[in-house]
């Protein structure tokens, strides 16, 4: 998964492509995860400055997806993690209007990214998304707007604990986005230990799989996160 906030061309200012060195260097990752079976996942981060109901940004995202297919890249995400809560743009409010309404937009936004993008290339691997209201269990007006607007069987990344209730307040099905070993928040540390207090019992559950957040550092990431793929 390819999600960097500090890559501008991920996030701040992801209507641009890449330029020709940086898209053969992502060609060549793309490339190499093919070559040893992983799937590599590219995600988009645009709801810090997207306007859901334009469709001239709409065009900018599936072209800056097309640049990233082009190179290589099979399977995508979209990313609204961090971002304002509400709707600021007259024209997103007035087409999903209320309580919620940004989780409408959001859900709309990956339903048109899967079938005018993703399908007409043959990209029919779930959608995977990570929405604003990503914490927690309860149900809101944002997971309710989003579960009646986004694909059916989009998966919800989700850093949480209790799987089951929050796959209910999101009406789909989760890929746990653990927050492990990641040290952003204490950069003076490494966290080399292993991944203990998680639980086994997730046969059955609606947990569809587990992303890991590792540190800025490659090397000492390779630790711990060999204790998550051993979970």
């Amino acid at each position: 998964m390819y999600a960097p906030k500090d890559d501008p061309l991920h996030r701040a200012s992801w209507r641009e492509r890449y330029p020709p060195e940086a898209s053969a260097r992502l060609a060549e990752l793309a490339g190499t995860a093919r070559a040893l079976g992983v799937s590599f996942v590219y995600a988009i981060s645009p709801g810090l400055s997207m306007r859901y109901a334009d469709d001239a940004d709409f065009r900018a995202l599936t072209a800056k997806a097309q640049q990233l297919h082009d190179a290589g890249v099979e399977s995508f995400a979209l990313f609204f993690d961090d971002v304002p809560a509400e709707l600021t743009g007259p024209d997103e409010a007035r087409r999903w209007p209320g309580a919620g309404g940004s989780g409408a937009a959001h859900g709309a936004t990956c339903t048109r990214f899967v079938t005018e993008f993703l399908a007409p290339r043959g990209i029919n691997a779930p959608l995977l998304v990570c929405p604003t209201d990503y914490a927690g269990t309860g149900t809101t007006a944002y997971r309710r707007q989003f579960a009646r607007t986004a694909p059916a069987d989009a998966l919800v990344a989700w850093p949480g604990a209790d799987i089951d209730r929050a796959a209910v307040s999101y009406g789909r099905r989760l890929v746990l986005w653990d927050n492990f070993p990641v040290n952003d928040f204490e950069p003076g540390r490494l966290f080399l230990g292993p991944l203990t207090g998680r639980t086994d019992d997730v046969a059955g559950s609606a947990l569809e799989g587990v992303l890991a957040n590792p540190m800025v550092w490659a090397a000492p990431s390779r630790i711990p996160l060999a204790s998550v793929a051993e979970w």
